[in-house]
């Protein structure tokens, strides 16, 4: 049996060939899903940024707008001494969203902090008897937990931020008597 040595070498050049073909067809394949995942991932990062600044303007907007009354009657209650049963805490339930929100990144930080830091910490700080009086009276501790969350969490900003201790930070009591004075007057 004689080989015919050229067209073995042929069928062998062909088959190396075909076989570089497929590796390089997959690779291509495999680059093209991989650039494909990064520009979806890219896609998918824009959206949730664009989520987050769109829940920042909302809560903005409820907090310049419909928010001012009840933050008004709020304050004016604080410092009336209204009764506990009085007390209408709608406005601390907007910071109580806000927490959850900043928790579960739904929010920018930086836009929260900007803008809310002093608000949430003013009002944490002129409710805070108010919650651990409402967290005794329902036996729940998780009562406005997102509201203290989100204090929490301005607190570390604020140290890092302001280089300053949280105690230099904390409000004084007529801090907080100016600040209710300042929102019962808006």
């Amino acid at each position: 049996m004689t080989t015919d040595w050229p067209v073995a070498i042929g069928t062998w050049v062909l088959a190396v060939a075909t076989w570089a073909l497929a590796g390089v067809t997959w690779w291509l394949a495999r680059r093209q899903l991989s650039l494909a995942k990064e520009q979806l991932e890219g896609q998918l990062s824009i959206a949730r940024e664009q989520r987050k600044i769109e829940l920042y303007l909302a809560i903005r907007k409820d907090f310049d707008g419909p928010m001012i009354s009840a933050r008004k009657i709020l304050a004016q209650q604080f410092l009336a001494n209204a009764g506990h049963d009085e007390i209408k805490d709608t406005d601390i339930n907007l910071f109580e969203d806000m927490g959850m929100l900043i928790r579960r990144d739904y929010l920018d930080r930086d836009m929260v902090w900007a803008t809310f830091s002093y608000y949430a910490r003013m009002w944490w700080s002129s409710c805070k008897e108010y919650i651990a009086a409402e967290r005794a009276r329902l036996n729940d501790s998780s009562f406005f937990t997102d509201f203290e969350y989100l204090v929490e969490w301005i607190g570390e900003e604020d140290v890092k931020r302001l280089h300053k201790s949280r105690a230099e930070l904390e409000p004084s009591a007529s801090d907080i008597k100016r600040f209710r004075e300042d929102e019962a007057r808006l």
